[in-house]
């Protein structure tokens, strides 16, 4: 069974909306754009947990590269999993966090030169703390500046400037990073850590 879910994924979102989710206290972001962002989370979220019950759902795409569901929930027992240059974002890595924290079999991630930012890393490295077979895993090229896009033939970001420096980072982006850093330590298990060209 495969689905392409991107519209049932915004049609969960607009009912999410409709229920009237306030905004969170203090956000620098308007409040309609912060309901918006958060009935859109809430509804991908509410998909990933129904989709996770389905024992003969094996592929999903949502708005990136096909993610291989029996894989990513380790019904089909493969140690390593390479999703890098799927075109990933932070909707995927809702899906990917879900399904993931249900392998016990993953000794390797690859999610090198994806659109995840730091909070869709977080989603998905918070998911995995449970796991204790993951020693491997490659978060690299997944973090830019606003305007920076990524080049996926040469492996890092476009935009840089010849001496390596590249626009600053957003005061969200960088609150995101450090939340992402520390669920990083609570990896134990790690034995080697990529995070180049972020």
């Amino acid at each position: 069974c495969n689905l392409d879910l991107y519209r049932a994924a915004m049609y969960l979102a607009e009912e999410a909306r409709s229920t009237g989710s306030p905004a969170k206290p203090g956000s620098a972001v308007s409040s309609s754009e912060t309901d918006e962002a958060a009935a859109t989370t809430k509804g991908i979220h509410a998909l990933a947990l129904a989709l996770r019950e389905s024992a003969s759902l094996q592929v999903v795409t949502l708005e990136g590269g096909a993610l291989p569901v029996h894989i990513l929930k380790g019904i089909q027992r493969i140690k390593t999993i390479d999703l890098s240059r799927q075109g990933l974002t932070f909707l995927s890595a809702i899906l990917l966090g879900i399904f993931l924290s249900e392998n016990q079999s993953l000794t390797e991630l690859n999610l090198h030169s994806n659109e995840l930012g730091p909070n869709g890393l977080r989603t998905i490295v918070e998911q995995m703390a449970v796991l204790a077979s993951l020693n491997t895993l490659d978060l690299g090229n997944n973090i830019r500046s606003p305007g920076i896009k990524l080049n996926v033939e040469k492996g890092f970001n476009k935009g840089m400037s010849k001496g390596g420096a590249e626009e600053s980072l957003t005061s969200k982006q960088l609150l995101d990073l450090s939340t992402l850093l520390g669920a990083i330590g609570k990896l134990v298990t790690l034995e080697k850590f990529h995070f180049d060209n972020n």
